[in-house]
């Protein structure tokens, strides 16, 4: 949860001659909150360039070079676990596991929601808080967003981070989950979309047992994609 992702990469495959490179003072890279000396960052044009070597293996990431295709790869590093909250108050799966499942299950049966053999609805009534199923009959729709479609469907999920927002009216915790999904719309113009979300999980009482519940959910980000992306790892 602590490789937190805030830096913007540039790359530069050429230098340009005659471009002038202005530098008002010495310019400072920080990543993960650690700076890092001697990064070799400068300003050209109104723009700020860093080298992609130093960042990407600062952030965990493998840095390859092609020289036969004048290519740069990197691997690894983006599929973490990423501390969205920037504090420490989830800091293991462990002590929350029962947190985490209820999560994983709704995501599965996301996934499940799209197989005409599948009754998605009764999964979800078994997941969902009693408020967000009187929200709507249908809530799997709705409730899950771009996923709402029979046309669409989460090629793979991951989840990312935790924390515990404060507590009910009957002094138990009020949980929130990040996950991270890849949404694939087929068709002839197959477009591919990174969701990010973070589900509010409560805990609600039925015949005398307690059961963890989603009961909201609120969209972090949203990112466009130029092909199929890799399942989580």
């Amino acid at each position: 949860m602590k490789k937190k992702w805030i830096a913007i990469l540039c790359v530069v495959c050429s230098l340009v001659t005659g471009t002038a490179v202005y530098a008002a003072g010495q310019l400072s890279l920080k990543i993960n909150g650690v700076n890092v000396k001697d990064s070799g960052a400068y300003l050209r044009d109104n723009r700020v360039y860093v080298p992609l070597r130093i960042v990407s293996e600062q952030l965990g990431g493998e840095v390859a070079w092609n020289s036969a295709k004048k290519e740069v790869s990197i691997t690894g590093g983006g599929s973490g676990a990423v501390d969205i909250w920037k504090d420490d108050s989830f800091p293991g799966y462990i002590q929350y596991n029962s947190v985490i499942n209820v999560v994983n299950r709704y995501m599965a049966a996301l996934q499940g929601a799209f197989s005409s053999s599948y009754d998605a609805d009764e999964d979800f009534k078994l997941l969902l808080s009693a408020q967000a199923i009187q929200d709507d009959v249908r809530v799997w729709h709705p409730f899950s967003g771009m996923v709402g479609s029979s046309m669409r469907s989460i090629s793979s999920y991951k989840i990312l981070d935790g924390r515990t927002l404060g507590k009910d009216s009957a002094n138990r915790p009020i949980y929130e989950v990040a996950v991270r999904y890849n949404v694939i719309n087929p068709g002839d113009d197959s477009t591919y979309k990174q969701i990010t979300k973070a589900y509010t999980v409560i805990t609600e009482v039925i015949n005398n047992q307690l059961f963890y519940k989603i009961d909201q959910e609120r969209l972090l980000s949203t990112v466009k994609l130029n092909q199929e992306p890799s399942p989580f790892k």
